[in-house]
């Protein structure tokens, strides 16, 4: 082992398993992430939160947003991966959570989605809307595994 370091620049054991370690801690949140089983409860169920066209509102896995009087619906379904770098680790990669979502014009026509924190992913299009996920809350940490329950979406919808 210390022969293939020496060949690497004189990069440090003790680096190698740090990087090691978060990338074991980042895959197993991930698979954690996937393999929830919360299901959010049907989108018209709950009560609607109204939001407001061009501003930021957050939802909870389950809740579903109505975006002013005549604008889309968004309903925030879940979490099905979280492989973002904890905030307590140093990675080589920042990774990525990705959003569920179903958003529609009506109550009745939902088309599912996917939104993802890695800026580089293209939002959603629905009809002349464009939605956009600003943040996912809370952010993973190495000693904690997030539950299902507990993830925060901040979304914003505006015109194309």
């Amino acid at each position: 082992m210390r022969a293939v370091l020496e060949g690497l620049g004189g990069v440090s054991l003790g680096r190698v398993r740090r990087v090691a370690l978060a990338a074991g801690i980042a895959a197993s949140l991930g698979v954690a992430a996937c393999s929830s089983t919360a299901t959010p409860p049907d989108a018209l169920s709950g009560e609607v939160v109204q939001a407001q066209l061009s501003q930021t509102f957050t939802l909870a896995p389950g809740q579903v947003a109505r975006i002013g009087s005549g604008g889309p619906y968004l309903a925030f379904r879940r979490v099905s991966a979280d492989s973002r770098c904890p905030m307590d680790v140093v990675c080589v990669w920042a990774g990525d959570g990705v959003v569920q979502i179903e958003a529609g014009l009506t109550q009745s026509n939902w088309t599912p989605g996917e939104l993802h924190t890695d800026p580089q992913r293209p939002p959603v299009d629905v009809a002349d809307y464009r939605v956009r996920l600003t943040d996912l809350q809370p952010y993973p940490r190495s000693s904690e595994q997030t539950q299902a329950g507990s993830y925060r979406a901040t979304f914003e919808v505006t015109r194309k």
